[in-house]
């Protein structure tokens, strides 16, 4: 089996900091094991917040480009596993989720990952956004209560 490290080394080089969230299969009680990955520029000077099944990254915003207060981009990868714990899982990443963005209002919020929610449905808004259309769905409802309460 390979180690953290040794993932790390053949798919990122030393240019980049590799922050790793392993859900391991036994310790899990999942078929397979999986996680979360985020890889940043070594040079930025980030550090890891992680959480179960997610992992949140924070980097500092500096130079004359950063919108004025704004103090961290924080960048959260997030995996919600399918089966009887998906309702727990899901509830205690949008906690964390409105918690972060709670706790740091001057800080810029990206949440990506695999939320498995396979009845949203996604519409384009603009060039770069996209809207959560809910479907009566507990896991889509959740998602967007959480997207709506947070202004993501």
């Amino acid at each position: 089996m390979a180690t953290a490290n040794y993932f790390d080394r053949e798919c990122f080089d030393k240019r980049y900091d590799v922050y790793r969230s392993d859900r391991y299969a036994l310790a899990s009680g999942a078929g397979r094991g999986g996680g979360v990955a985020i890889a940043v520029d070594s040079s930025l000077q980030s550090r890891a917040r992680p959480w179960p099944d997610a992992l949140w990254v924070s980097i500092p915003l500096t130079g004359s480009h950063v919108p004025i207060d704004c103090t961290y981009l924080n960048i959260g990868c997030v995996y919600i596993p399918q089966g009887p714990g998906y309702r727990t899982a899901l509830e205690g990443c949008l906690y964390l989720t409105k918690k972060l963005i709670n706790d740091h209002p001057k800080d810029l919020f990206i949440v990506m990952g695999d939320f498995n929610i396979s009845h949203a449905v996604w519409t384009d808004c603009l060039p770069c956004a996209m809207s959560l259309s809910v479907d009566g769905t507990y896991a889509v409802q959740s998602l967007s209560e959480c997207l709506a309460l947070t202004d993501i």
